[in-house]
């Protein structure tokens, strides 16, 4: 299959970004870049529109679902916003959990802002001239989906510090392994719409720890490592050469099936 066929068969349509909105605000993004993201001072814009009309005008023909780009798990770090009430949070019901988070994230394109752009962009907007097949791809994290949400896959969260924390929760509830490969089959599937045939991008050293599983869940998808765009011992330079190399490897894939 040619690459772009890939891309192009697989964009999001107003139906598909109302399913997301709906249901994943709070941990949805993009690698989607406006035309005039420099201007912006590197900070990608929210993608939140109120009608199909805002979103053919904005979003069509940009956001995708033939790729996910996951990482691990809600960062929370001291300085961010209602820092303190997320890691209290675990003992609150799952709705205020969940409130809280759309608080904090509703559909917010890029969560790092610039530390997105610095590793992303744009060798995962544009490659050799053309749309990157990464280009627009849905971005996720593995393990949001806790044991009392009782797999309605609500996503509320499953926040830490630093992604390192998180080894800790799971050594207490290993069974969250399981059950949040489980939901994130729901979700790519059944709300993103993703097909069998998938690109899967996975964001860091830790949750690729989780490849064999993913792999095993998804057994039609290309399972592909990249670098967390947090991980600043990269220069700007050296993640282009990684995008350049994502973008060869995605490539060669596609033309395989």
């Amino acid at each position: 299959m040619n690459a772009q066929d890939f891309r192009n068969q697989n964009l999001l349509n107003y139906a598909d970004y109302q399913r997301i909105c709906q249901k994943y605000s709070q941990v949805a993004s993009f690698a989607y870049w406006v035309d005039n993201f420099v201007a912006t001072k590197y900070a990608a814009p929210d993608l939140l529109v109120n009608n199909e009309t805002e979103f053919d005008e904005r979003l069509k023909g940009n956001l995708q679902k033939g790729v996910a780009m996951i990482g691990l798990n809600f960062g929370a770090r001291k300085k961010d916003k209602l820092y303190t009430e997320v890691m209290h949070s675990a003992q609150l019901p799952v709705a205020q959990r969940l409130a809280l988070r759309r608080e904090i994230n509703n559909l917010s394109n890029q969560y790092a802002k610039k530390g997105a752009y610095r590793s992303m962009y744009p060798a995962l907007d544009t490659y050799q001239a053309a749309p990157s097949v990464f280009k627009g791809a849905y971005m996720t994290d593995l393990f949001k989906f806790a044991l009392d949400e009782k797999q309605a896959w609500i996503g509320a969260g499953i926040a830490t510090p630093e992604g390192r924390d998180l080894q800790q929760v799971l050594d207490g509830q290993p069974e969250l392994i399981a059950e949040n490969i489980q939901g994130l089959k729901y979700e790519l599937q059944t709300v993103v719409g993703m097909p069998e045939r998938c690109i899967l991008v996975l964001m860091g050293g830790q949750v690729q720890g989780y490849a064999a599983q993913i792999k095993q869940a998804f057994p039609q998808a290309l399972v592909l490592n990249f670098g967390h765009y947090s991980a600043y011992q990269f220069s700007h330079e050296q993640w282009l050469a990684k995008g350049e190399k994502l973008n060869a490897t995605a490539l060669a894939g596609i033309a395989n099936w």
